[in-house]
């Protein structure tokens, strides 16, 4: 019965939280390698131009590389760069299709976290999650997926097993800000984390 009113709870939360995103429907996550056919590595701009300062390099063949949005040109990809964001020439880059999380778009290696306490769930495999908190690391199961009956493709909530305790997670495919940085996410993610019941909340990416 706490399991059915965990995963209740998080989820009316979720919707109220962002109820002007009712009615749209999800964009399609897209995710990039770099190509393989690059002789030399793929910079990561500050800014979205040839001549903006160069702050990193990707080597070719790298993935997964979530794009974030793009510039009004369409020729640059915003993405996440360590601890912070930065610009690549989206024509050095590849679409890809990753595993997904059963019958959702929800994709394999997704990493959320968040903030005040500080906690990380990674999506390992299909079967498999990670929880941690700044008190522990603890290995999850993945027992039963479902995606939301009355919006299209998400939210989508997981049940988690561990040994002791069942959380639930609830994600969803919209703007997400960690209160950090000025980086908006794609991912946002609501846990339930037993046994004290705490509701935290988190931004995810692929990384």
């Amino acid at each position: 019965m706490k399991t059915i009113s965990a995963l209740y709870l998080s989820v009316v939360l979720t919707l109220l939280n962002h109820t002007a995103l009712a009615n749209t429907t999800p964009v399609q996550p897209e995710y990039y390698q770099v190509s393989a056919s690059l002789t030399a590595h793929l910079n990561v701009r500050a800014e979205p131009s040839a001549s903006a300062r160069d702050i990193g390099d990707l080597n070719p063949g790298a993935r997964p590389i979530e794009v974030l949005k793009t510039d009004p040109t369409g020729e640059w990809g915003h993405i996440v760069w360590q601890e912070t964001t930065g610009w690549v020439a989206l024509r050095f880059l590849e679409r890809i299709t990753l595993p997904q999380l059963q019958d959702t778009i929800v994709p394999i290696g997704l990493i959320c976290a968040g903030t005040e306490p500080f906690w990380t769930m990674e999506i390992e495999s299909p079967d498999n999650a990670v929880l941690s908190t700044e008190a522990s690391s603890t290995p999850m199961s993945i027992n039963t997926v479902s995606t939301s009956r009355n919006r299209n493709q998400h939210p989508v909530a997981l049940e988690l097993l561990s040994k002791n305790h069942t959380n639930v997670t609830v994600l969803s495919r919209q703007a997400c800000s960690d209160g950090l940085t000025n980086i908006q996410y794609n991912w946002a993610a609501e846990i339930i984390i037993q046994p004290e019941f705490n509701l935290l909340s988190g931004c995810c990416v692929m990384r």
